[in-house]
């Protein structure tokens, strides 16, 4: 009986790592990678929450005393957005797969 209990309760941690592995695998993913264009909707001004419910969270977030969010393009560039505040989109630039960076409102529109 006692051997019963053992096996039942290794049965299930196992099922609870395997579960909150493939959890937290897919918990940052999108359903499909970001294009450029996806991002036309920027305007200086426009808030971070606006941004997120747009084109999802940041893939990664930098910056020392400013919110800059950062997001991979499939094309392998990458958008960097700079947020004084939450309320304020301050800045944006597409950074080139050699990095040299883009200011996004002057050479994209």
């Amino acid at each position: 009986m006692r051997r019963k209990i053992v096996y039942s309760i290794i049965f299930l941690l196992t099922l609870l790592l395997i579960g909150g592995g493939v959890y937290f695998l897919h918990k940052g993913e999108r359903s499909r990678q970001l294009e450029l264009s996806d991002f036309d909707f920027l305007k200086p001004g426009v808030s971070r929450e606006e941004v997120v419910r747009r084109v999802g969270e940041p893939d990664r977030i930098v910056g020392s005393g400013l919110y800059i969010c950062q997001y991979d393009l499939a094309d392998g560039r990458k958008i960097m957005l700079s947020f004084p505040t939450p309320e304020e989109l301050g800045g944006a630039w597409i950074i080139n797969k050699d990095g040299t960076r883009i200011d996004f409102f002057k050479k994209h529109h």
